[in-house]
């Protein structure tokens, strides 16, 4: 066999396996939206394939602030004890250089959506430092309570000292202490309350996330938000589709 045959060999060899790669992943996705839209089906859920409206909806972890080829797929919605539940997947690519080699990894979370009052201040809660470098400049601040029981599990950033310690009152900090990881990550940011995972979105664990969020703002003591100053300009909710 010469040369020129055998690189066109090797060539039709390659581009059929990544045609078959591409096939065999994309298959596996019709089979997980079609499990998905079932799920919810029976759940009385509404599942979209994608909504391409959502990537630049939200700000912070774990959303790219920059351009990028991020998507937000297999979309559920419901209504929860009278709150709207927004939960996505949010995957995006990026390329990372170490010096010698450029690598690309692929960054998959799972992000449930709830809508509260419009204008609450920023309020993060995570189990591990926020380390808000980027956020200084728009007053958000990590803060420590001076309750060492709850300062030891948790760290706290904030835009509004007032407006976080009116959310972690007492009984809300002894309801996070009991839920611990299953209650973290989570933002009010402005417009929502957020909180997300680092792995493919699964429709059982969705539910037990917006189940944890709205336990938690069935907690939040009214005078918290009557304390959160309110902004005019705020966006609106993200839409629900019954």
């Amino acid at each position: 066999m010469d040369v020129a045959l055998l690189v066109l060999v090797v060539t039709g060899a390659v581009v059929a396996g990544v045609c078959a790669l591409v096939f065999a992943g994309s298959a596996a996705e019709r089979r997980r939206a079609r499990s998905l839209a079932a799920w919810a089906d029976r759940e009385g859920w509404r599942y979209d394939r994608e909504r391409p409206e959502l990537v630049g909806r939200f700000s912070g972890d774990p959303f790219v602030e920059v351009r990028s080829n991020a998507r937000a797929t297999h979309v559920l919605c419901a209504e929860l004890r009278g709150h709207r539940v927004l939960a996505f997947e949010y995957r995006y690519s990026a390329s990372h250089h170490d010096g010698r080699d450029t690598r690309t990894a692929t960054h998959t979370h799972t992000v449930v959506a709830i809508p509260v009052r419009s204008g609450s201040p920023v309020l993060e809660l995570r189990e591990e430092s926020l380390g808000h470098v980027v956020l200084s400049p728009l007053g958000v601040h990590d803060l420590r309570l001076g309750e060492p029981a709850f300062d030891s599990l948790f760290y706290v950033a904030t835009s509004d000292d007032r407006f976080a310690r009116a959310v972690l009152d007492e009984d809300v900090r002894g309801w996070l202490a009991e839920a611990g990881a299953a209650a973290v990550p989570f933002r009010f940011d402005g417009e929502h309350l957020l909180c997300w995972n680092n792995r493919e979105l699964d429709a059982d664990l969705v539910r037990a996330s917006a189940e944890t969020m709205v336990a938690l703002l069935e907690r939040v003591p009214d005078a918290a938000w009557e304390s959160s100053p309110q902004t005019p300009d705020a966006r609106s909710a993200p839409e629900v589709r019954g």
